[in-house]
Order: structure tokens, then C-alpha cells, then sequence
């Protein structure tokens, strides 16, 4: 798997395998943190809740972690099937599947519930959040890497619980593992690799 980074606060955080590091940007330091437990396999979302980070494993397990503490608990299993990528908005997680299926994440009552889902075959996806939306980036049906076309990108609404697909697509170069993070009411996008498996290096950025 993948290393994931995110941040919360002021500090940043680099997830690879099991071992988990905390960044200090103010003072330019690394600081080992305590492993992930055994138990979540493989992690393939973090959820930035609050004060709190959720992650989602490959096979369903959820554990937060507490960053003022150092410690995880188990929480509600995941009750999709392979989570493909995830974002947080108005204080809740959603996580989504390359099927389209979305799940809500509610931490105060550590439950799921479905929500409104996105097209089928969706390859590579990528969420952020920006401004009370979240979106989804991602190659519909292999187009983009098969074919060159632009990849596509999807806004959610919570209080309706709808996605729209938004009519110009990323106008990047990247088609796989393309990152996103959200920043100062901005989202800044980019890197990844295209359909000739040539590294792409562009930034863009959303507001």
C-alpha cells in the first residue's frame, strides 16, 4: 500500500505500513508516534474529524486516533467493501467505493449510513472537501487513461445528498494517483502519472 499523508492542525502526519510519524512544521521536526494496531489492515482513508483522526482499513476496521494522547480505539466497522477514497465535510466522514456506493460517517453516534452514490467504475478516485462541498476526482471507465480524456470531477452536496458532475473536468495531466488537499478556502490539486505512465508534474488550484 500507498503511504498517506495529512495533516490536522498544525502538525502533519505521514502513514507507512504500520508506522506512523508527526510532522512539526514550527519546528522543522520529525517525532515517531505509536504504531497502528495489528488489528486495522492496511489503511486506505484518514478522516480528519475535530481534533481526531478516523482510519478507514481495507477490510472494514475503523480506529481513531487521538493525536493528544498517542492512542487508538476501534470503532463501528465500515460496512461497505473496499473503500476507495474518503473526505470530510460539515464535521462528518464520507467515504466512497469505486462502484459509486458512499457511506457517511456520523463520530458523535459512531454509525454509518448510506447516502446518495456516485457512477459505477470509477478508477482512482480522489476526495477533498472545499467550502461546505466535497468532490471526487476520477478516471470514469478508464477514458482518461485509455483514451486521453479529461478526468472527471463530481461535487456532493450533504444537505441534499446529491452529487453533480461538474462540466469541465481536471484540466491536469495527471491520471493516477493524482493528490488534493484543501487549504485556506482553496483546493490544490495535481502530480500523479498519465496514461503513458509518465510522471506528471502540474499543480492546479480550485477556489
Amino acid at each position: 500500500m500507498p503511504p498517506l499523508v495529512f495533516s490536522l492542525g498544525d502538525k502533519g502526519y505521514f502513514l507507512g505500513g504500520k508506522r506512523l510519524w508527526q510532522y512539526d512544521a514550527g519546528q522543522n521536526t520529525w517525532e515517531q508516534k505509536n504504531d497502528v494496531p495489528d488489528a486495522l489492515l492496511h489503511v486506505q482513508v484518514p478522516l480528519v474529524i475535530e481534533d481526531e483522526i478516523y482510519l478507514v482499513g481495507f477490510t472494514g476496521q475503523v480506529m481513531r486516533y487521538v493525536p493528544a494522547t498517542d492512542t487508538y480505539s476501534a470503532l463501528a466497522a465500515y460496512p461497505g467493501t473496499d473503500v476507495a477514497a474518503g473526505f470530510v465535510v460539515n464535521g462528518k466522514g464520507m467515504c466512497m467505493e469505486a462502484d459509486g456506493t458512499s457511506w457517511e460517517y456520523d463520530p458523535v453516534k459512531d454509525s454509518w449510513q448510506q447516502k446518495a452514490s456516485l457512477p459505477p467504475s470509477i478508477i482512482s478516485m480522489r476526495g477533498f472537501s472545499l467550502n461546505g462541498y466535497g468532490y471526487v476526482l476520477g478516471d470514469l471507465n478508464n477514458a482518461a487513461y485509455n483514451f486521453n480524456q479529461p478526468i472527471k470531477v463530481w461535487r456532493y452536496n450533504p444537505a441534499a445528498d446529491q452529487w453533480h458532475g461538474l462540466e469541465e473536468g481536471y484540466p491536469g495531466n495527471g491520471v493516477y494517483e493524482i493528490n488534493a488537499i484543501s487549504l485556506e478556502g482553496r483546493a490544490i490539486i495535481g502530480l500523479g502519472y498519465n496514461n503513458g505512465d509518465y510522471l506528471a508534474t502540474d499543480i492546479w488550484r480550485l477556489d
